[in-house]
């Protein structure tokens, strides 16, 4: 099968797109207009008629390009309408590394647990909503139910709104201080994707409120098959009142019955994958994979 490198301004993306979405991954990263949003550059390489798209977002450091990760893109590799084939992803890796002397990338769960150069398994829980509502609750943990119960006592409600703003300020207010690799740039990118998801019709944004007031926030992404669990915030009153546990629950409720699967993206840190795990969810590991062939001392720069 035809397998070729192309440079951004010649991708025709909306046959990239429509790989995109007609693939089995059901994830949003790897469309066109995502990967603009986010990315200082991108080029991808293309199997057959777009059978199959691999997206490489890239940057430059002192005359070098090199694949990173941007920030808000948990998963790219191989995005495919069939199962991945290992012999293809073997041979478009052979070609982003005749391209690039140093790769940071993220594969997704489709596509194995093997790779060239430095490998890292990365956790991804994902809860199957097909199922009614009251058969996915058996499968939560005492604990997620007791808080679920504990919101409902305190009065807590949701609501659906427009805008990521709110949520973007909860997080930085209280979480994103902490990480100081996320800068304004990185915030503005977020919140134009956010805007441009909306047009698309495929954010959802959910509040929580507890006496009125806002205390907790999310943004979820709605695909053919998937609904992702991709950004939240919230302060200490949503801490002490179940108000995240009480909100996935609201849409795991809304998308029960269906033919979708919660994605909650993530996550290593192990008291968050605990909270994803009580609800049931199962791990679907991908992997990080890390290539460094760049010379003497550059390579120190990059370890």
């Amino acid at each position: 099968m035809d397998i070729k490198y192309f440079e951004h301004k010649n991708i025709d993306f909306q046959k990239w797109d429509t790989c995109v979405r007609q693939s089995i991954q059901q994830l949003p990263y790897a469309f066109s207009w995502y990967l603009d949003e986010l990315c200082e550059n991108w080029d991808g390489i293309v199997v057959g008629d777009y059978d199959a798209i691999f997206p490489l977002p890239w940057n430059k450091k002192f005359a070098i390009k090199y694949v990173y990760p941007p920030f808000f893109i948990q998963q790219l590799g191989l995005y495919s309408k069939t199962q991945t084939d290992e012999n293809i992803l073997f041979e478009v890796w052979k070609i982003a590394n005749s391209k690039f002397k140093f790769l940071e990338y993220y594969l997704n769960s489709f596509d194995g647990l093997k790779a060239p150069g430095l490998t890292a398994e990365r956790v991804n829980f994902e809860l199957n909503l097909s199922s009614s509502h009251d058969d996915i609750k058996k499968g939560y943990s005492e604990n997620c139910r007791r808080n679920i119960k504990k919101a409902v006592q305190l009065g807590l409600t949701v609501e659906e709104v427009p805008k990521a703003l709110e949520v973007i300020n909860l997080f930085q207010q209280e979480k994103g201080k902490s990480i100081k690799t996320l800068s304004k740039k990185d915030y503005l990118r977020f919140e134009g994707l956010m805007d441009v998801c909306d047009y698309k019709g495929i954010l959802r944004v959910k509040h929580v409120l507890l006496a009125g007031k806002v205390c907790a926030g999310a943004c979820f992404l709605k695909t053919e098959g998937k609904i992702v669990f991709l950004f939240s915030g919230n302060n200490e009153l949503a801490r002490n009142s179940g108000a995240m546990a009480f909100l996935i629950d609201s849409v795991v409720h809304e998308y029960s019955g269906q033919n979708i699967t919660f994605d909650f993206e993530g996550s290593n840190d192990d008291n968050i994958g605990r909270f994803y795990q009580s609800f049931g969810a199962l791990n679907h590991p991908y992997l990080f994979v890390k290539v460094n062939k760049l010379g003497f001392p550059l390579k120190l720069l990059k370890k």
